[in-house]
This record gives structure tokens, C-alpha cells and sequence, in this order.
């Protein structure tokens, strides 16, 4: 892919580490002009408990931190996404 995105602008979510942290160092060696995002989901460190023993109340807060939250950023980044002139991919 090289030159694939140079002057580009590029979006990465994730990318404090891991496959994101990787595909952002790509992209700035290919050129393209970069963001990266990096949000903590941790819900921090909580006795473990079976899952048939967890309280609904803590199963409702799993997901809306880690598939409400992950919808919420996709929602507002397309809409603005949207708007730009270019082509994009998500």
C-alpha cells in the first residue's frame, strides 16, 4: 500500500496500542495526515463473579460502556465524515 494514503486524512480509533497503535505508525510512514483516539473502556477491577451471577445492573453498564459507547463515537464521526467532499472508507 505504499503512497495509498499519502496526504490522506486518516482516523484511527484505538490507537494508543496493539493492531491500532500499528496501523497508525503505518500511516504516518506512508504520509497521510493522522489521528488517532485512543478511549479506556476499563470498567475498572471488580471481584470476579460467574456470569450467572452477575447483577443486571452490572451487565447493562459492560454494555453500554463497550457496544453504546463504540456506536456513540461511530454516530458522530460518520455524520462528520459525511459532509467532507473526498471519498472515505470506514
Amino acid at each position: 500500500m505504499p503512497g495509498g494514503v499519502a496526504g490522506q486524512v486518516t482516523l484511527v480509533t484505538g490507537g494508543a496500542s496493539g493492531i491500532g497503535r500499528a496501523t497508525t505508525l503505518t500511516f504516518a510512514r506512508e504520509g497521510a495526515k493522522r489521528g488517532a483516539t485512543d478511549r479506556n473502556a476499563g470498567i475498572g477491577s471488580r471481584p470476579r463473579v460467574l456470569l450467572h451471577e452477575l447483577p443486571e445492573e452490572s451487565w447493562n453498564r459492560v454494555l453500554d460502556i463497550n457496544l453504546k459507547g463504540v456506536w456513540l463515537c461511530m454516530k458522530y464521526e460518520m455524520s462528520q465524515m459525511l459532509m467532507c467532499v473526498r471519498a472515505f472508507s470506514v
